[in-house]
């Protein structure tokens, strides 16, 4: 009876722990990867994620000090394996800075998922005045190209069974920006949250998900949904996506927020329609400034998107939901949302510790004997 109880528990613990569960607390979300070389060498960096380029990008020793490629200092990345003979160019729509550099085939390790894979290393800036606003040694491309760069459908494997839908989650926390009195200016706590990887259609601290067919490009998959913005009694047409990392960027939101409102709590919702659905960002959500006056303004100073046709929501919307990047069962790439009830997870470590005390208990009980 203990030996069947062992293994039925083993087999629990194997199924609670597949994929990964990262939980951070910093200013945005990141996943910790370690990068090894041939010489058996690693090294670890936490990167933001895009869900725009393809490329999982760091810096070389040319970009890390601040101001050189990113507004803050980032951690070397020193190359140990192939350098192919052509230069990187970075085209990610979520930075306004772009890169050059290298590509380098390098071992890629996330949790237990291992993959070599071609990585970028940035060595400058195509416009040296203009550093990228960077949370993080790097950013992991959750994009799509070739399997030799892209990583997201490796990560997709190790998710659970073909027959499955495999999601990557990202759970933000509620955030709420705080006065500094000495500062004058608000700034935003450090976040928690949780980024993981599991199987199947739901998960603790998220409500149902609503799932959204992602848009292709020339046979090529995206990370791109069609929809709506509505503020007052303007609708603009966009495409939609996300960008966890950073506030909200959007061209059209920019223009579409009343630029003479005095009162905090005067300032619109802003309503995002995608097929049958709705969300809501409220004045709580994007005014961060609740003084009067202009000068004082608001998150509507939404940073412009490098396309004015995309719009990129980011952790000013996702505080509220849960966002799930998605492969349906039936292959199909898709979007979910779901309304972050701010409930916790329960980690593999631990569940494992759990699963572990009942396993000494009843060896030591001589339970089932």
């Amino acid at each position: 009876m203990v030996n069947l109880l062992h293994l039925v528990l083993s087999l629990l613990w194997l199924r609670s722990c597949e994929g990964f569960r990262f939980s951070y607390k910093r200013d945005f979300p990141a996943i910790p990867i370690t990068l090894t070389g041939y010489n058996g060498k690693a090294a670890s960096y936490d990167l933001e994620l895009d869900l725009e380029s393809p490329l999982t990008l760091v810096f070389g020793e040319e970009c890390q000090e601040a101001g050189f490629c990113t507004q803050r200092a980032v951690k070397p990345f020193h190359p140990t394996m192939k350098t192919y003979e052509y230069d990187l160019f970075d085209t990610s729509l979520n930075r306004a800075s772009q890169f050059r550099g290298r590509m380098h085939r390098e071992k890629v390790e996330i949790g237990a998922i291992s993959k070599n894979l071609s990585i970028g290393v940035a060595l400058s800036l195509q416009n040296m005045n203009n550093p990228a606003e960077l949370n993080a040694d790097g950013s992991l491309g959750l994009g799509f190209l070739n399997r030799r760069v892209a990583i997201i459908d490796h990560l997709f494997e190790h998710a659970g069974k073909p027959e499955e839908r495999k999601s990557l989650i990202i759970k933000q926390s509620r955030y709420s920006p705080v006065w500094s009195t000495k500062e004058k200016e608000h700034f935003y706590p450090e976040q928690e949250g949780q980024i993981f990887l599991a199987a199947g259609e739901n998960v603790a601290g998220c409500d149902d998900f609503d799932w959204f067919d992602t848009m292709s490009n020339n046979g090529t998959p995206s990370w791109y949904l069609n929809g709506s913005i509505t503020v007052l009694n303007r609708t603009e047409y966009t495409k939609i996506s996300f960008i966890p990392s950073a506030f909200t960027k959007s061209k059209k939101l920019k223009s579409m927020i009343p630029m003479d409102i005095e009162e905090d709590t005067a300032f619109p919702n802003i309503t995002i329609r995608i097929e049958d659905s709705e969300y809501v960002m409220t004045h709580e959500d994007y005014v961060t400034l609740p003084m009067k006056g202009a000068e004082h303004l608001h998150r509507s100073v939404f940073a412009d998107s490098r396309n004015e046709n995309i719009t990129l929501f980011g952790m000013d919307m996702l505080h509220r939901y849960c966002v799930a990047l998605s492969k349906a069962s039936d292959g199909t790439y898709q979007l979910g949302l779901a309304v972050n009830n701010g409930s916790g997870t329960l980690s593999c470590g631990i569940f494992t510790g759990f699963l572990a005390f009942i396993l000494v208990y009843c060896n030591y009980s001589g339970f089932g004997s």
